[in-house]
């Protein structure tokens, strides 16, 4: 964990996305549940909150974790619903591990599925953007072969005929090449983006799931295989 993020003074900044877990167990101190990545990150200094800790990934995106005085309630926030998946995946390993299992974890939210058809909303229209420009690139590619062909004809004959703008032709063809690639390219980036996103939620939305259904080991490993959290994006 203290390779993705690092720990920092408490986070006072607004949150809108939040995660609220619910547990059987008495209220404890947040520290307990994150000793290893304390002592890793050495930064007990700054642990001095009994019941707050935040997280900084490396993107400067914030995530804190806020646990309830007078019961074993766990909230999750962040100004970006995709940092919560993450830390939320650790909460509820850790949970498990420092109540050696002997814990009752619930959800008290509802399923966050609509942020879920979103990032699947934003992943395929980027998907279906980065096909029509390929399928535009390719129509500009062969239109360049055929301006190239017909000056390569003009330049070969004995007697020359005017090029017609045939050279102006080429430069705005090979231009539009140019830029249908470069957008394609950033669309690609964008799309990289959104397919580790997908991923995230789906990762959390698996967990929360488990938790909030009582799901068995042996179900959940059907559950993951039927809402796969693993993306591929092959070129078509």
């Amino acid at each position: 964990m203290a390779l993705s993020c690092k720990i920092i003074a408490p986070s006072n900044l607004k949150n809108t996305n939040k995660i609220t877990i619910v547990t059987d167990k008495d209220a404890a101190e947040i520290n307990g549940f994150f000793e290893d990545v304390i002592a890793q990150l050495g930064v007990r200094e700054i642990c001095t909150t009994p019941n707050v800790m935040s997280f900084m990934y490396h993107n400067g995106v914030i995530v804190t974790v806020l646990i309830s005085k007078n019961a074993g309630k766990f909230r999750i926030q962040s100004s970006s619903f995709d940092a919560l998946g993450y830390i939320v995946q650790e909460l509820v390993k850790r949970i498990n591990i420092v109540y050696s299992d002997d814990v009752k974890i619930d959800l008290q939210d509802s399923i966050p599925l609509h942020e879920l058809f979103i990032s699947i909303d934003d992943h395929f229209e980027l998907r279906e953007k980065i096909f029509k420009g390929k399928q535009k690139l390719e129509d500009r590619s062969y239109q360049f072969r055929i301006v190239e062909k017909r000056l390569i004809n003009r330049f070969k004959d004995k007697n020359p005929t005017p090029l017609n703008n045939l050279d102006f032709l080429l430069n705005q063809t090979y231009q539009d090449m140019m830029n249908i690639a470069n957008e394609i390219l950033e669309d690609q980036k964008e799309l990289k983006t959104a397919s580790q996103n997908l991923s995230s939620r789906i990762r959390m939305i698996q967990i929360l799931l488990k938790q909030k259904f009582k799901i068995s080991d042996e179900s959940f490993e059907l559950l993951k295989h039927h809402l796969s959290a693993d993306i591929h994006d092959f070129d078509e």
